[in-house]
């Protein structure tokens, strides 16, 4: 999700999701030229190619979402392959935009030495005075864990979706309540021994710190 159109009255946010579409096409052309070159000798692992982007295509969709102060409403549009669906609410009708942001880690281990390895997830949402949640960006990105000078210090970077986050409740004139995950001691990352993997880190809801 990124921001497309930022002025005084109006704020739009887009997410067109191109890379899935064409991971999708990719995989369906490839599937189909390898079922019909290998004379069908290869048919399951065409089969596999034309069934992964056909899923990736069927569960496409693009997101727009447009805060129009002018009207007072947000507009919400999701397209995809078969069909499109649009919902609209009044700026009255949003409390609070809620920014949820936790760490997880896993250590990996190749033949020589332990590779960690830490993603960061996210939640952003609107919430509505009856308590619904309309969710706007959720996901993860992995990065590097060797940033401990940051890390540790607690000057870690605002994310993309945490300034998102912080323009939409100012938009909105409504409280911005962030709900940020605790950091994982490197007791926790190293644990597990001889373990190839050790297991994320409990979304922050379920801290005990």
């Amino acid at each position: 999700m990124k921001i497309t159109q930022e002025n005084p009255n109006m704020l739009i946010l887009e997410n067109k999701n191109l890379l899935a579409i064409f991971i999708g096409v990719l995989f369906v052309v490839f599937g189909i030229i390898s079922f019909f070159l290998s004379f069908k000798q290869n048919i399951f692992v065409a089969l596999f190619f034309i069934l992964f982007g056909g899923l990736a295509i069927f569960f496409w969709k693009a997101i727009k979402i447009v805060f129009d102060k002018t009207q007072g409403q947000i507009f919400i549009s999701t397209k995809g392959i078969f069909g499109a669906k649009e919902e609209n609410y009044n700026f009255s009708d949003i409390k609070e935009v809620s920014f949820r942001e936790w760490e997880e880690y896993e250590v990996v281990r190749d033949e020589h030495s332990y590779q960690p390895r830490r993603m960061v997830q996210h939640n952003l949402s609107l919430i509505t005075n009856d308590d619904k949640e309309i969710v706007i960006s959720s996901g993860g990105k992995s990065g590097s864990i060797f940033i401990f000078g940051k890390f540790f210090a607690g000057q870690r970077p605002k994310t993309k979706e945490e300034e998102i986050a912080e323009k939409i409740a100012s938009f909105l004139n409504v409280p911005l309540n962030k709900h940020e995950g605790e950091k994982n001691p490197l007791s926790q990352i190293f644990k597990g021994g001889d373990n190839q993997n050790t297991p994320p880190s409990v979304p922050p809801q379920q801290s005990n710190f």
